[in-house]
């Protein structure tokens, strides 16, 4: 799909997820009258500037899991809180660290993210023991947390795992699940379409960049047959004498390109020539492929995949018309075996 097209889905996309997200109910996203959040990575400098943060962690952990029969207090079996705040101590880029959130001060939640486990493929990060006091509950504490774990773990992994506990006929269970399957889903879902709004931008900004996902691939080929115009020309004019106009119909300005094989020397632009003697239209893959032999010419043709006119102005027979098709496709062998594309 054409960049600007791409964008203009993305963008539809984009109000469909907010959208979505503003008629969640209220109890699912930060209370209006709750003060700020802030998350920071658990250390030991962490600790003793606020004394009894383990401790206070620790039952947070208890009682949170135990309102609900949860495991989190197997999990401190291994690793309790005190080790877990001392993994930040190697910094941010550690492969775990536990994240502690704080709202005026007081500690009201944690979570711990990981780039790396035994039980995750590489490259899939992971979040667990998310947990966040009673009283604080329902008023975007979780979220904040989930938002700066799995900020961090994308900046190493591709995918994100994620670990709770599922007691069927439970409602908290129910109320959970449909929090993390559907406001975290859509919130990431979200983030990809922001994500790949920018390379689509930059793709338009940037149209002969070659590589890109969103490049207009023929855009190799105009650059191959601009190429070789400069050092056979000359050749070409007196050997067809014509002007070719392509017509990417997927693309924008761009994908309008001038081979003038005609006069003087011969030159190549961007644009469009109302004398061009043959023109050829088809989107970006069909001409991409039908320069490489992948895409046989008569097939496209007769299936309307390639639209071709040889004969715009009226002044040129069928037979002049299919010999100056066979000396575009000439010049784009040429240009590809000297490597200029």
């Amino acid at each position: 799909m054409h960049p600007q097209k791409r964008k203009a889905f993305l963008l539809e996309e984009l109000k469909v997820k907010e959208k979505a997200l503003q008629d969640l109910p209220a109890d699912e996203n930060a209370s209006s009258g709750s003060s700020p959040v802030r998350v920071v990575v658990g250390t030991s400098a962490l600790a003793n500037e606020h004394r009894g943060l383990e401790e206070r962690l620790t039952d947070m952990i208890h009682k949170s899991y135990g309102a609900v029969g949860g495991t989190g207090p197997r999990m401190l079996e291994m690793q309790p809180v005190s080790v877990r705040l001392q993994m930040g101590d190697s910094g941010v880029r550690n492969n775990r660290v536990l994240h502690v959130a704080f709202r005026a001060g007081e500690v009201v939640g944690c979570i711990s993210s990981s780039f790396r486990t035994t039980w995750t493929e590489p490259g899939v990060g992971h979040w667990g023991l998310l947990v966040v006091d009673l009283a604080a509950q329902g008023t975007g504490v979780a979220s904040a947390l989930v938002q700066a774990a799995e900020r961090r773990i994308a900046e190493e992994c591709h995918a994100i795992h994620i670990e709770y506990d599922f007691i069927a006929g439970e409602d908290h269970s129910t109320r959970l699940r449909a929090w993390y399957e559907k406001t975290m889903r859509l919130r990431a879902e979200k983030h990809e379409i922001r994500s790949e709004l920018l390379e689509v931008e930059n793709a338009i900004a940037n149209p002969g960049i070659l590589g890109s996902e969103y490049a207009m691939k023929s855009q190799s080929i105009f650059n191959g047959l601009a190429a070789i115009t400069k050092v056979k020309g000359e050749e070409g004019v007196k050997w067809l004498g014509a002007i070719f106009q392509f017509i990417i119909s997927d693309a924008g300005p761009e994908g309008r390109f001038v081979l003038d094989l005609k006069n003087v020397s011969g030159s190549t632009r961007v644009g469009e020539d109302p004398k061009a003697d043959c023109i050829v239209r088809g989107i970006d893959d069909d001409i991409f492929a039908w320069a490489e032999h992948r895409l046989d010419g008569i097939d496209a043709f007769w299936s309307g995949r390639l639209k071709i006119d040889r004969d715009r102005g009226g002044n040129i027979d069928r037979s002049t018309g299919d010999q100056l098709i066979h000396g575009l496709v000439k010049t784009m062998d040429g240009a590809r075996a000297m490597g200029f594309w």
